[in-house]
C-alpha cells in the first residue's frame, strides 16, 4: 500500500484500512465547515508513519476548489521527486504562503512535515529566524495534541499525543488499535479483504494446509482480536514503544503472513499456498498467529517485551500442565486442531504454541498485562491523561502510595529513627549520609498536566515535593520499569537486589531521593562498621557539628 499520500494517489486498500478519529474533525473544520480566506496555516507534525499525509489528503479531498495544489504539500520531504534538495522546496513552499499568513489573507494552507525534520531545516538549516512564525508555532506545540498560534495565525496538530488505543484496564486496547485489527477480519463489511478472501479461501492451491488462510480465519473471532489487541496496548505501554497507525498495520500484516515462505509470485490466487502445494516450501509453528503474533512483538528477545507472552510466565499449575502434555503421546494433539502441515521441532514448541493459542482464544493464562502491578499503573495512566475519572481513583492512589512507600525505604533498611540514606555524590564505602525522611505529596492536577505532555507511551510524570517544604515541585518520571521496582522496594527489597545492573531506573531514582529528605537543616554521617555519628546541624547561619559514638 501507498505509505505516502499525494494529490493523485487512489489506493483502495489504503482507503479501506482508514479509520476516522476525532483529528479527522479538526481537518474537516480547517478545510471545510469553518473554512475562511483567512491565510491560516495548519501544521501536521509528529513522527514517521502516524497518518499525517492521510490526514490532509482526506481532508484536501472537499477543498481543491477553495485552495490551489500547490499550498497543500503533503509529504515535506517528497521522497518520490529525485530533482532539488528538500530544503529548497520547503524554502520555496514557505516564501510562496507566508506572507498570507502574516496578512491573515487568501488560500488557506497545510503542510505535513516530520519534527525531525523540522528540527533539520529550522534549526541545523538556519532557517528558524527567516520564518520564526513558523518554527515558534511548531516549537510550542510539543507538550499538546492541538495547538492554536493565534499570534502566528498557525494551527499545529502534533500527532505525537495522538492517543491511538485506550489504557484503561478494563478495555485495554480498545480505540485505533482494535478497529485497525477488525479491518483485517474477512467478514467484516467494511474490510478491503472480504471479496479476495471469499475467492481464495475456496481456490487456495493448499487449501486447509495453507497457514495464511489458516492465520486469517482467526481474526473472524472476536475474542482473539480483543486479545491481539490488549497485547499490542500492554507491548507498547510496557515497552514504551509508539503505536502509530503505520506500526499497527506492520504488526498485523506480520503475524498473518508467514515469514518463512518463499512465495510464487507468479501464482494468481494464493501465492503462499502455490508453495506448499508444489513442494517449495512447508509451513513452520512460528507462522502460525499463536507463535507469530510473539515474534512480532519481539518477545522472543530477552528484552521487556517478554513479559507479555504467556509462554514466559511461569506458575507451579502451568508448569504442571506442560509436563502433562509433554509425557502424554498425544497431549497437545486435541489442543491444535485443523493446524495446517506444520512441523513441530520437538514438544517444547507444540507446548508454547498450545499456551499461546489459548491466551489468544480465550484469556486462559496469564502474562505481565494481567497482573495488579500493570493495572495499577494502566489505570494511573488513564487517570491522569482523561480528566481524572472517578473510576481510577483508588489504583492511582495504591501507586501513588507505593511509590511514597518505595522511596522512604530505598536503602532497604527499616530504621526506627526516621532517617534515610541519600547519595549526594559517589557512594562510600565507609560512610553512609543520612537526613530525616520527608513524605511527598503529590498534586494530582499538575501530574495530569505533566503526564499529558509527554509524548513517549506509557510514561507518567508525577510531581511532588516534601511536606514541609515550599520549594518548586519535584519532577518524577515513573515508567511500568521503574514502577515495578518501586513495587519491588516497597514489599522490602534492596534496589541493588533487584538491579543489579543498575539500570536507568535506578539512576533516576537515586538522583531525586535526596530532595526528599532535611538535608538542608540536619546530615548524619554515619560509619558503616562502628556506628559512630557526625550530626551537622543549621544553626542560624552557623553550622552545629556533635558527635555520638554507639556503645
Amino acid at each position: 500500500m501507498a505509505i505516502v499520500g499525494s494529490h493523485t494517489d487512489e489506493d483502495t486498500l489504503r482507503e479501506g484500512l482508514y479509520v476516522q478519529q476525532d483529528q479527522d474533525e479538526r481537518i474537516a473544520d480547517f478545510f471545510e465547515k469553518e473554512y475562511d480566506d483567512d491565510g491560516r496555516l495548519m501544521i501536521l507534525t509528529g513522527s514517521a508513519g502516524d497518518g499525517k499525509s492521510a490526514l490532509i489528503a482526506r481532508g484536501y479531498e472537499k477543498a481543491k476548489e477553495k485552495i490551489p495544489e500547490e499550498r497543500v504539500k503533503m509529504d515535506a520531504t517528497e521522497a518520490r521527486r529525485r530533482d532539488e534538495n528538500y530544503s529548497d522546496r520547503l524554502t520555496s513552499f514557505f516564501e510562496k504562503i507566508e506572507p498570507d499568513v502574516q496578512s491573515e489573507s487568501g488560500p488557506r494552507s497545510a503542510i505535513a512535515i516530520n519534527y525531525g525534520l523540522a528540527i533539520d531545516y529550522f534549526q541545523r538549516k538556519g532557517m528558524a529566524d527567516t520564518f520564526d512564525g513558523i518554527w515558534s508555532a511548531i516549537d510550542e506545540s510539543q507538550n499538546e495534541l492541538f495547538h492554536q498560534s493565534d499570534e502566528h495565525n498557525i494551527s499545529v496538530l502534533n500527532l505525537s499525543h495522538r492517543e491511538t488505543y485506550v489504557t484503561d484496564p478494563d478495555s485495554l486496547g480498545e480505540g485505533l488499535v482494535y478497529d485497525l485489527i477488525d479491518r483485517f477480519d474477512p467478514t467484516n463489511e467494511n474490510s478491503p479483504f472480504a471479496e479476495a478472501y471469499e475467492r481464495e479461501k475456496s481456490e487456495c492451491p493448499a487449501g486447509d494446509n495453507c497457514p495464511l488462510q489458516y492465520n486469517i480465519r482467526q481474526l473472524t473471532s472476536t475474542s482473539v482480536k480483543r486479545q491481539l489487541a490488549r497485547l499490542f496496548a500492554g507491548w507498547s505501554v510496557v515497552t514504551g514503544s509508539y503505536l502509530n497507525p503505520r506500526t499497527i498495520i506492520d504488526n498485523i500484516a506480520s503475524l498473518l503472513l508467514p515469514k518463512s515462505q518463499p512465495h510464487d509470485q507468479d501464482h494468481e490466487v494464493c501465492p503462499i499456498g502455490a508453495a506448499i502445494e508444489n513442494g517449495t516450501t512447508t509451513a513452520h509453528p512460528e507462522d502460525l498467529i499463536w507463535n507469530a503474533t510473539f515474534r512480532t512483538l519481539g518477545t522472543n528477545n530477552r528484552t521487556e517485551a517478554s513479559k507479555i507472552d504467556p509462554a514466559s510466565h511461569t506458575t507451579f499449575a502451568i508448569d504442571q500442565q506442560a509436563l502433562e502434555w509433554a509425557t502424554e503421546a498425544n497431549g497437545t494433539e486435541e489442543k491444535l486442531p485443523s493446524l495446517p502441515a506444520v512441523e513441530f521441532d520437538g514438544s517444547v514448541e507444540r507446548v508454547r504454541t498450545v499456551l499461546r493459542k489459548q491466551y489468544l482464544n480465550s484469556g486462559d493464562g496469564e502474562t505481565i498485562i494481567d497482573n495488579p502491578t500493570f493495572k495499577e499503573f494502566a489505570a494511573a495512566l488513564t487517570f491522569f491523561n482523561n480528566d481524572q475519572p472517578q473510576k481510577h481513583v483508588r489504583r492511582t492512589q495504591e501507586l501513588l502510595s507505593t511509590v511514597q512507600k518505595a522511596l522512604g525505604g530505598w536503602t532497604g533498611r527499616q530504621r526506627d529513627d526516621g532517617l534515610v540514606e541519600f547519595i549526594d555524590a559517589k557512594r562510600s564505602a565507609s560512610y553512609r549520609y543520612l537526613s530525616d525522611w520527608e513524605q511527598p505529596e503529590f498534586d494530582a492536577e499538575m501530574c495530569a498536566k505533566e503526564t499529558e505532555s509527554l509524548a513517549v507511551p506509557g510514561r507518567l510524570k508525577l510531581m511532588a515535593k516534601p511536606s514541609s517544604s515550599e520549594e518548586s515541585l519535584i519532577p518524577i518520571p515513573i515508567s511500568f520499569n521503574i514502577y515495578q521496582l518501586l513495587t519491588q522496594v516497597s514489599e522490602g527489597y534492596t534496589p541493588n537486589a533487584t538491579d543489579l545492573n543498575q539500570s536507568h531506573a535506578i539512576r533516576v531514582l537515586h538522583s531525586r531521593l535526596e530532595d526528599f529528605t532535611n538535608k538542608r537543616e540536619n546530615v548524619v554521617i554515619e560509619g558503616r562498621s562502628n556506628k559512630t555519628k557526625v550530626i551537622i546541624e543549621d544553626d542560624n547561619l552557623a553550622l552545629r557539628i556533635s558527635r555520638e559514638v554507639s556503645k
